[in-house]
């Protein structure tokens, strides 16, 4: 605390010291001129701009007297009485003559060059000159992005170099998963950092929606901005522009900058947007047809595969008729012709299932903005409604708006602003969780196609063959009536209130003070009625000898979930000019924040939903009530404060360096005051080589400067605790015959328990030629994350396995390219390309090991490392062979050395550290390569936009087409496992079906490894290719001729045709509906859609 005071107190007396200098000392009569400069189109304020005096009737600078803009754009300049002109000079704007005779304030508007470079960066804490900007950061305008999207993360895929976006589901309102520069942490959080206007957004960390989990619903905070209120999107890369963001900035900061109301009359803009949804296509994945699948059963009846073989439509044909041994015995011919009958009717069984659960949609989408304002005050006003209906059938999303904007000047040294935004979202969908089996994108792959789902008379026909949990036997489950009879649906009602204020001490000096509050409600209802698989399970579950104790009836669990945070901040901000040459800026603030969040969750049974009863639940013991529990309430709060301070040098508006620091502390790590707070920084420079004078008269060269930083960034795992945890159970054994409440420790104290640091390191460069018509930014980077929290090995006098350490490292470094391009420039035809890519290299350096682990870990390998065990082809009888370490294809008993253990189970011979040896790093399933190419055509009043996204370099795991000792013949599968090794098919390349008895049981050994631990879905056989090309978006625009909108009574009219998703070119995803979610399953198919939009302008 001691140090932030001593650097403040240096910080004032610098204000001080600059604010009390005079540096216009002159004996000839002078007058003051003040003024504003903007940009012409955005209206933003120009900062730095340069505002000299002109001689008398010349057009011939007077060096003596000059300024710069300030933060708000804004200068006050003294020249001499009879000075008539100033200019106005800004970089990558045209040079203004402005006439001053006879005023004393002027407005003054630059028009950007051709490709001008952007005039400022927003990086949340304020906006940077970027001429002095020393960092690596990306900016979009929502122009140059994708038009046709729910949230806006969706809309940054394959718009900036270095962030990768991945899109998890084709479901609507799915979050995508953003990485800015590779992975950071292990266990924490490995998102980004939101921010709004300025304000930090909580509940925009990815929860884990892998596998069957890809169902659950899940809304960010991001989702509830409609990217129609957008202006602009800046990605903070580099520790230069994170630093400042303290402990929550080591993944990279995303911030949103949205409209506002400009200088004018009133505005009135309306779009609507109408969206066709194609239909899914699961012909791609291969499965069996009827006819096939038939044939398969029949032949598994008569191999020595016997696994479940009373399973399958064939099975119970001919078990009914009681010609199952003959058939066995005899095969076909063998059967009566009824059971021919029953059979060949089965393979004229053909269901539709992509009919049956998918669907074409529509989807709308309608935005109304009112905005305008004058040189005292702005506003603007909105609201939208968004209808995304699902391809999947009985999934959908809604989203409304209300955005509120006003800025309001009081004088010219007070200014207040206030920012609402309101949304309420619903996510809609039925009971998929129970069962990852019921989850229909799955139920599609394993649904038989011989299946009905109705009978002759409309009822429900159930599938016998599903896979469940019952005790008291089959489960029956109809996915249409678990369509009908159960729900699934969250609610969500968020509001983001943000107020500013800002005061001009005096010329050079602005105190700027930001309060912003975010409230979320969140309320998930899940039910299912009486007539309902999903009911039917839960009370199978609790199904005791005399029966189950969950009445009968329907279910129904609330989860009302509230999330409060605010956030305050003071800065004061210095800039000053002294001489020609010098430019000084320095800021320092403060930051408080607190954040709660509730979740309250109640489950009712027998539930009635016409009487809204439900009935008691009779419990045999208090432990049943941790596995049905009737209410659960949880509740977080976090606390942070910080110190923080930046500062610039410019001299000879050639050479900036910059600093920043930011002192954090949080009540997470709360034990040891040592490690309470976290010291973050950063410095950097800047060489604008452009104006140096061996360059500046090169008429070709626009702009070149070089940039380096490097700083320590910060990152937090909430889930870990510097305290001891346990979970409580009201009922353990203790003693034989007593019972007791116990707490089991999961995590002993570890008051030395701290924040997560990322140091990094960066440089680049920026190049424009010819009226910046041509561009091109590079970077180079390395971030070294140190103390990351991780689980580490204990001595067992401990008494503990495990304990939560910062010990974990890791390393990412890579490239970052941008290239842009204005091919053509005419009166009437215009063509801009761009063209991203970027590498990230990563490297797991340490982590924990666990002695008893038998599968590699990531240390030294990236992180999402892949490893297989090399597979080696089939031996003569079908069985897998893998390659040891000395390259010899041997079975997996040698491999393993297994053998016979007591009781007939499996033991294997080799240690856990001889076993892992065998695996082969195969890659991993982050892209370490990522590109896009965007190009945008402008022909009078037509303009075309197409963009092409791209991840490729790393490698999915797929899930075997079937298992070798467990496939479930009542279940389809990929066609694929009809070139398995038989018989009557030696040829067959993909491996046999074994059983125990298989090879007259000399085998066995080798049956068990595979169904006691699955080795088989470890096989590089299972390797794919997981790169993939897409051309993401083609939009075709028509702008109206003014002189046929005024006819209409509008300002401006513009209709758009855009189509996304069009084509996809994977690697290497045969039997998979889409690439990037081929290692999922339960991913819903990502939609391809195509767009009708109208834009009125009032």
């Amino acid at each position: 605390m001691l140090m932030t005071r001593r650097v403040f107190f240096v910080a004032i007396s610098l204000v001080l010291l600059f604010t009390m200098q005079d540096t216009n000392v002159f004996a000839q009569a002078k007058r003051e001129v003040k003024g504003i400069v903007l940009d012409k189109v955005e209206q933003m304020p120009l900062i730095g701009a340069s505002v000299v005096a002109l001689k008398p009737n010349s057009d011939e600078v007077n060096a003596s007297f000059g300024t710069i803009t300030d933060l708000d754009g804004r200068f006050v300049i003294s020249v001499p009485a009879e000075t008539q002109r100033i200019t106005v000079q800004y970089l990558g704007y045209k040079s203004e003559f402005v006439e001053i005779m006879g005023v004393d304030f002027v407005d003054i508007r630059l028009e950007a060059e051709t490709q001008a470079l952007d005039a400022v960066v927003v990086t949340g804490y304020g906006k940077i000159d970027r001429r002095k900007n020393t960092a690596s950061v990306s900016k979009i305008s929502m122009q140059e992005a994708p038009q046709v999207a729910m949230s806006v993360d969706q809309m940054l895929q394959g718009q900036m170099a270095g962030v990768s976006v991945a899109s998890i589901s084709g479901a609507p309102g799915a979050p995508a998963k953003i990485r800015i520069r590779g992975t950071s942490s292990l266990n924490g959080t490995q998102d980004p950092l939101w921010v709004l206007d300025g304000m930090p957004l909580e509940g925009t960390d990815l929860p884990d929606l892998s596998d069957s989990n890809i169902d659950q619903l899940y809304s960010s905070a991001i989702a509830g901005i409609n990217p129609a209120d957008i202006e602009s999107i800046t990605v903070l890369k580099d520790a230069a522009a994170t630093a400042i963001y303290g402990a929550r900035a080591a993944n990279g900061v995303i911030v949103i900058t949205t409209k506002k109301g400009k200088k004018g009359s009133i505005r009135v803009n309306y779009s609507g947007k109408t969206s066709i949804v194609a239909k899914p296509d699961i012909s791609r994945l291969n499965l069996l047809s009827s006819s096939q699948k038939v044939d398969l059963e029949l032949a598994l009846l008569r191999s020595d595969f016997d696994y479940l073989k009373d399973k399958g439509g064939v099975s119970r044909i001919l078990s009914g008729l009681g010609e199952t041994n003959s058939y066995i015995a005899g095969g076909w011919d063998a059967l009566s012709a009824d059971a021919q009958s029953q059979i060949n009717a089965l393979k004229r069984m053909n269901t539709d299932w992509n009919d049956l659960l998918f669907r074409s949609s529509v989807s709308q989408d309608h935005y109304i903005s009112i905005s305008g304002g004058n040189d005292e005050a702005s506003y603007f006003l909105s609201t939208g409604f968004y209808d995304e209906k699902g391809t999947t059938i009985g999934v959908g999303s809604t989203r409304y708006n209300i955005t509120a904007k006003t800025d309001y000047k009081f004088s010219e040294r007070l200014t207040i602003g206030a920012s609402l935004f309101a949304n309420q979202r619903e996510n809609t969908s039925y009971l998929t969780l129970t069962d990852g089996f019921t989850n229909p994108v799955f139920y599609s792959r394993r649904a038989n196609p011989y299946l009905t789902v109705r009978d002759a008379d409309g009822g429900y026909v159930y599938d016998l063959d599903m896979q469940g949990y019952g005790k008291g036997g089959n489960i029956p489950f109809n996915i249409f009536e678990e369509r009908s009879n159960t729900s699934n649906n969250m609610k969500v009602k968020s509001m983001n209130a943000i107020f500013d204020l800002s005061y001009r001490i005096i010329p050079a000096l602005v105190l700027d003070v930001q309060y912003g509050v975010q409230y979320d409600v969140t309320n998930t209802q899940a039910f299912s009625g009486e007539d309902s698989y999903s009911t039917r399970k839960e009370i199978e579950k609790s199904r005791l000898i005399t029966g189950p104790f969950i009445p009968t009836g329907g279910i129904i669990k609330n989860t009302d979930a509230t999330s409060f945070q605010y956030t305050l901040k003071n800065m004061l901000r210095y800039s000053k000019l002294v001489g020609d040459y010098h430019e000084f800026e320095v800021m320092v603030g403060n930051e408080l924040r607190r954040s709660t969040d509730e979740s309250v969750f109640s489950a009712a049974y027998g539930y009635d939903p016409n009487t809204l009863t439900s009935k008691p639940v009779i419990y045999p013991d208090e432990s049943y009530a941790v596995q049905f529990p009737l209410f659960r309430r949880n509740y977080y709060e976090n606390a942070f404060v910080s110190f923080f301070g930046t500062g610039s040098y410019t001299f000879k508006r050639r050479y900036t360096f910059g600093s920043s620091i930011r002192y954090d502390g949080s009540n997470i790590f709360g034990v040891d005051p040592k490690y309470r707070y976290l010291p973050l920084y950063s410095v950097s420079g800047l060489w604008r080589a452009s104006e140096e004078a061996f360059l500046k008269d090169v008429s070709w060269l626009s702009d070149l400067r070089f940039r380096a930083s490097y700083g320590l960034q910060g990152n937090i795992d909430k889930s870990t605790s510097p305290k001891l945890v346990g979970e409580w159970k009201p009922d353990v054994t203790i003693l034989p015959g007593v019972n007791e409440p116990n707490i089991t420790v999961s995590s002993p104290p570890n008051e030395r328990l701290r924040w997560e640091k990322t140091a990094t390191y960066n440089v680049g460069f920026d190049l424009a030629v010819i009226n910046n018509r041509y561009k091109i930014s590079a970077d180079y980077y390395q971030r070294e994350s140190t103390d990351l929290i991780g689980m580490k090995q204990l001595p067992l006098e401990t008494g503990f396995a495990y304990t939560t350490i910062n010990w974990s490292s890791l390393t990412n470094k890579g490239v970052e390219l941008n290239l842009s391009a204005l091919l053509v420039k005419t009166d009437k035809l215009s063509w801009d390309m761009q063209v991203n890519f970027s590498y990230n290299y990563n490297r797991v350096n340490r982590v924990t090991v666990r002695s008893d682990q038998r599968t590699p870990v990531t240390e030294s390998y990236p992180v999402g490392a892949i490893f297989t065990l090399p597979y080696a082809g089939l031996d003569q009888y079908g069985y897998p062979l893998i390659y040891n370490a000395n390259g010899e294809a041997v079975l997996l008993t040698d491999l393993l050395q297994l053998r016979q253990g007591i009781g007939g189970s499996i033991e294997r011979g080799l240690s856990a550290i001889d076993e892992r040896s065998l695996y082969n790093y195969s890659g991993t399933d982050e892209a370490p390569y990522s590109g896009g190419f965007t190009n945008i055509i402008r022909y009078k009043n037509w303009d075309f936009y197409a963009s092409v996204v791209s991840n490729f370099g790393h490698n999915y795991l797929v899930q075997p087409y079937y298992s070798l000792t467990g496939y479930d013949r009542g279940l389809n599968v990929s066609s694929e496992i009809l070139n398995r090794w038989t018989e009557q098919n030696s040829n067959g390349y993909l491996p046999r079906l074994i059983t125990e008895g298989s090879l007259g049981g000399t085998r066995g050994t080798e049956y068990g490894g595979y169904s006691d631990f699955a080795y088989d879905k470890y096989f590089s056989l299972w390797l794919r290719d997981a790169g993939y090309i897409r051309l993401q978006s083609v939009r075709i625009g028509y702008t109206v001729p003014e002189k046929f909108a005024k006819k209409l009574r509008l300002q401006n009219l513009k209709v758009n045709v855009e189509a996304k998703n069009l084509f996809v070119y994977g690697f290497d995803y045969k039997g998979f509906l889409d690439p990037e979610t081929m290692k999922n399953p339960f991913a819903q198919p990502i939609p391809r859609s195509v767009t009708l939009s109208v834009n009125l302008g009032f």
